[in-house]
């Protein structure tokens, strides 16, 4: 296909996009080689190369060896939204997801007055999350706020709920042999459980599952000793 571009040692074709980017595509670095003066596809850097896509220009990063991709960034149109010091554009999903992308922040300011996306519906202080983030026993939002209020309810299933207050564990945590919820809930009334342990673990008589590490480490897990 006189599309691609071939590498000359090995044969290989590699998309156009990838031709003069600043980096070797090609084996023997073929696709870097006499790239003045070449006709970029989208973008090219100082209009001798290299070549970017036009998605890096004003993106709030020198891709340019000489930094021409962030010039002159009020004068094009940005797709969605623009940076208010810089000019450089940003998407939708960059705004207030908890990440700083335009140099003065303008991506994560003012968040409280938007409505989080459908694909994040959870608001924390400064941004959104996504909804299985909620109570999933890691911190997503910087002031902790989508592990704190979780109820049996809010637990993605299948998991096992830490009373009074969560997180929400992974099911496989529950009778593992390790204390997860700050009560030691998980591991209690293990004995009146009937569960299958899993295929690189030991079942204890009282309902335990050890981890094949825990096994003969001249330590007792289980109640009645049996992992020793």
């Amino acid at each position: 296909d006189p599309y691609y571009f071939r590498c000359q040692s090995t044969g290989a074709c590699i998309n156009p996009y990838m031709r003069c980017n600043g980096w070797d595509e090609c084996l023997d670095g073929s696709d870097e080689e006499d790239c003045l003066g070449i006709e970029c596809p989208e973008f090219s850097c100082n209009g001798t190369g290299p070549c970017l896509r036009w998605r890096q220009q004003c993106n709030g990063f020198d891709d340019c060896p000489d930094g021409t991709d962030e010039k002159d960034c009020w004068s094009i149109e940005c797709p969605e939204y623009r940076c208010n010091s810089s000019g450089a554009c940003y998407t939708l999903s960059q705004q207030c997801d908890g990440f700083v992308d335009c140099p003065d922040g303008t991506d994560e300011k003012d968040c409280w007055s938007l409505e989080c996306p459908a694909y994040s519906p959870f608001r924390c202080n400064s941004n959104c999350i996504k909804a299985e983030r909620k109570c999933d026993g890691a911190e997503d939002c910087p002031d902790g706020s989508d592990e704190k209020y979780c109820t049996a309810d809010t637990c993605p299933l299948p998991s096992f709920y830490c009373a009074p207050d969560g997180p929400c564990l992974p099911d496989t945590s529950r009778c593992d042999g390790v204390g997860d919820c700050p009560d030691g809930s998980d591991e209690s009334g293990c004995g009146k459980l009937t569960k299958c342990c899993g295929a690189n673990q030991f079942p204890c008589a009282d309902g335990t599952c050890l981890l094949e590490s825990q096994l003969c480490d001249n330590r007792t897990d289980c109640s009645g000793g049996e992992d020793e």
